[in-house]
C-alpha cells in the first residue's frame, strides 16, 4: 500500500488533473467539478488515513532514512514553514499547509515530526479544503479552455 501512495503522490494529482481539465472541456463542467471534487478528496483521505493509521509499522523500517530527510526540511527554506504549520496545534494553518503541498505529504510529515497520529478532523478538513481547491481550480481551466477556438463543445 505504500508503494501505491508514493505512487499518488508523485503523479496521482497531474494525471487526475488532466483528465479533468479534458472532461471540464467536453461535459458539463458543474457535474464534472464535483466529481473531480469527490476525486480528490476520498484520494487524498484513502491515503492519509492509511499513513496516519499505519505509520508506526512502516516507519520503523524507513527510520535512518526519514530522520535525514526531516533535518533537511527542518533547515530547508519554504518546507522550514510549512513544517511550522504542519507541526503545530492550528488545524487552519494545518490545512494552509495541505492546500499547498497535498494532504498526504502534510500527514507524512506531521507523523514524521512529531510521532503522533494528526487525526480524523484534520484529515478530513485538509483533504476537503485541498479538493475544493484543485478540484475546481482544473474544472475552471477545463471550462475556461472552452473559450479558445476550435477546443471543447
Amino acid at each position: 500500500m505504500a508503494t501505491m501512495i508514493f505512487a499518488w503522490v508523485a503523479v496521482g494529482d497531474v494525471v487526475l488533473s488532466v483528465a479533468v481539465v479534458s472532461a471540464a472541456a467536453f461535459f458539463n463542467p458543474w457535474v464534472v467539478g464535483l466529481v473531480a471534487v469527490a476525486a480528490f478528496a476520498s484520494l487524498e483521505r484513502a491515503c492519509c488515513m492509511w499513513i496516519d493509521l499505519h505509520w508506526a509499522e512502516w516507519s520503523a523500517r524507513e527510520h535512518d532514512r526519514l530522520e535525514r530527510r526531516i533535518e533537511q526540511w527542518r533547515h530547508g527554506g519554504v518546507m522550514s514553514r510549512v513544517v511550522g504549520w504542519i507541526s503545530g496545534a492550528s488545524a487552519s494553518r494545518y490545512t494552509i499547509a495541505a492546500v499547498l503541498t497535498s494532504p498526504t505529504m502534510v500527514v507524512a510529515i506531521g507523523r514524521m515530526m512529531t510521532g503522533e497520529p494528526v487525526g480524523r478532523h484534520k484529515v478530513d478538513r485538509a483533504c476537503v479544503a485541498y479538493g475544493l481547491i484543485l478540484g475546481g481550480l482544473m474544472t475552471f481551466i477545463g471550462w475556461a479552455l472552452t473559450m479558445l477556438p476550435g477546443v471543447g463543445r
